[in-house]
């Protein structure tokens, strides 16, 4: 019954008493920006930003779309173009809601009915459609509706409410005990290993995000065993436009992947695909330890919720990577049956200094992947205090003792890498500080460059010098809505993406998930429960506070994935208090957003990505 008073609410907040614009806008500049429209329900109210939507708008698309109100709401809308002083063509609007007659405006309509208000300069039909000039990033055009509504649609209304509920009952019988096993889970994951494989296979080179320089640090480690020197000729093809490369990090991603590389060269396949492969294999390696430990499938259901977790996995980057090893620790450090737990519970297992040495090296792996998952670390850290103070840990001396043993052998990762880094740059840091400065200043592009003035480095470098202060970068610049999108289901350069009105669901969904995993815990929870929940949420603020800080000071990069070192606190978290979860709407939750993101991951991702001509595979250069 709630499953299906659920969906009867979905079903009307988005569809039923929702209006859907729909417009055709070409832009001519390679900038992005936004569309903005406004409503109001009365003719002398004022707009405001509550009851307003926006679209992203780049060059390269011209069909947008995004829910507004109930046209019963709406008597005018405010239409903003573009958010600079350029040039657009508007071919159409169109708007549609169930139970209303479709407005549609063609480019003779919209010349006639779209009055300027500010910030135009001219505007005149053409070819491309109705042209618009602008002069300033706030250029707004008004347009008066007149709904019709049409008969039927009570009726209509009632009896999809009433099958939508019968369908729920239906399910709920034929999905009853589903979730003793969890069997479901390794089985949503193949399809995700089947997708991620296809997008890596059909997906041109370097179309992903920096594909271009992480492939060739992996193909460095593909022909050397150690770090190189900064300064090493012989690397200059893996530094970014900032003047970066990632060989200079500590993330031991590049090697192991350059290892696997190298093992691989008898294969007569290009080597950039080789090197993407490597992904697939670590979420295969996730599948097949889902396949055969129950336990371990609990870790693996927050990975269901984001496309964008899936597509770090099918090309090369060290984002997937982080996430892998995090899913897997997460595993060891929660589960009561994993061999970490039996090790500090003294349940005496076989091999005890071997599985010591292998449990410490993937701990200690932790601190060689990208930065984010520290915060992941600060969690594991907090939840095993946690536990300790839940009395887990009953003999503290053993457990000591145990802990110093895979503590030793947890910190060779990092020491390796730094020795590496020490062999190859010089012993003393300020040295090492000091190549590493001179190379970046020698590589960057010029609007990236340290010695660049401020105000003529790129636009999007040191907004906090700037002066644009933290309303602006959330109001003006969006950067909550640009990481949540970026979030779940942003592919290529983050410039093809599903529709706005896919987020708008995506995000109620989401909201109800995680009010449904908070009520649960919050009142049908023990008090220790409530900390664990505070813990999370106190890691997961600080890593989304660290990137906004990031943002506002260094360098705009609004990009979701760098969440997903989130997922495996939260699979930890589920973990913990799934006993009192309200199992049957938190699991269809859960398989919502995973469908729309296969959805995102497939008709938007796939459909959009530049893709390998075959018929000149054997021709590819890489």
């Amino acid at each position: 019954m709630t499953i299906g008073l659920l969906l009867c609410f979905l079903f009307s907040e988005f569809y039923a008493f929702k209006s859907y614009i729909e417009f055709e806008l070409q832009t001519h500049s390679d900038l992005k920006t936004v569309t903005r429209i406004y409503w109001v329900a009365e003719e002398d109210e004022l707009y405001s930003s509550h009851d307003s939507s926006v679209v992203s708008v780049h060059r390269g698309a011209s069909q947008y779309a995004v829910f507004l109100d109930d046209l019963a709401n709406i008597k005018r809308i405010r239409f903003d173009p573009i958010e600079y002083a350029g040039r657009a063509a508007l071919k159409r609007i169109r708007i549609s809601q169930p139970g209303y007659a479709t407005q549609e405006f063609g480019p003779e309509q919209l010349a006639q009915q779209l009055k300027p208000i500010t910030g135009i300069y001219k505007t005149e039909l053409s070819d491309q459609g109705f042209e618009v000039i602008t002069t300033s990033r706030d250029s707004q055009f008004e347009l008066a509706l007149t709904p019709q509504k049409q008969g039927a649609f009570t009726l209509r209304y009632l009896i999809t409410l009433a099958l939508i509920m019968s369908i729920s009952l239906v399910l709920h019988r034929a999905l009853h005990g589903l979730n003793r096993t969890f069997v479901w889970i390794p089985a949503c994951l193949l399809v995700v290993l089947v997708v991620v494989v296809v997008m890596g296979a059909i997906s041109r080179f370097n179309t992903h995000p920096d594909e271009s320089v992480h492939f060739e640090a992996v193909k460095y480690y593909s022909e050397h065993l150690l770090a190189p020197s900064l300064d090493d000729p012989e690397i200059e093809e893996s530094f970014s436009s900032y003047g970066y490369t990632r060989l200079a990090n500590y993330e031991v991603y590049y090697q192991l992947s350059g290892y696997y590389l190298a093992a691989l060269q008898m294969l007569q396949v290009p080597d950039y695909l080789k090197a993407r492969s490597f992904g697939w294999l670590l979420i295969a390696i996730l599948l097949l330890l889902g396949a055969r430990n129950k336990e371990f499938r609990h870790f693996l259901l927050p990975l269901l919720i984001s496309a964008q977790a899936w597509y770090l996995f099918s090309y090369i980057n060290s984002d997937g990577f982080g996430l892998f090893i995090s899913i897997i620790v997460s595993y060891q450090v929660a589960s009561r049956n994993s061999l970490l737990n039996n090790i500090l519970q003294d349940k005496a297992p076989r091999f005890l200094v071997l599985s010591s040495i292998g449990l410490g090296l993937l701990l200690g792996t932790i601190l060689v992947v990208k930065t984010n998952h520290y915060f992941f670390a600060l969690f594991i850290g907090m939840y095993l205090l946690w536990r300790l103070w839940q009395g887990d840990f009953p003999d503290r001396g053993m457990l000591w003792k145990r802990a110093l043993l895979i503590a030793v052998f947890a910190v060779i990762p990092y020491g390796l890498r730094l020795a590496m880094d020490i062999n190859a740059n010089g012993f003393s840091r300020s040295d090492r500080n000091e190549i590493k400065a001179a190379v970046i200043e020698k590589n960057a592009d010029y609007l990236f460059k340290p010695s660049t003035p401020v105000d003529q480095r790129h636009i999007y470098l040191n907004l906090r010098q700037r002066g644009i202060t933290v309303d602006e970068m959330v109001d003006r610049e969006l950067w909550l809505d640009k990481m949540f999108y970026t979030a779940f289901g942003n592919y290529g350069y983050t410039q093809f993406a599903p529709i706005p009105s896919h987020f708008e669901i995506l995000r109620t969904t989401g909201f109800l998930l995680l009010a449904t995993m908070l009520l649960s815990i919050l009142l049908r929870g023990p008090p220790a429960s409530h900390w664990l929940l505070a813990i999370t949420g106190l890691c997961s603020l600080a890593l989304l506070v660290s990137l906004f800080l990031y943002s506002w000071s260094i360098s705009f990069q609004p990009q979701g994935r760098y969440l997903a070192s989130i997922l495996p606190m939260l699979g930890v978290l589920y973990y913990e208090v799934r006993h009192y979860l309200a199992n049957y709407l938190f699991y269809l939750l859960i398989f919502t957003m995973m469908l729309m993101g296969l959805y995102s991951f497939v008709m938007v991702g796939m459909g959009a990505i530049a893709k390998v001509d075959y018929r000149f595979f054997m021709h590819d250069s890489l």
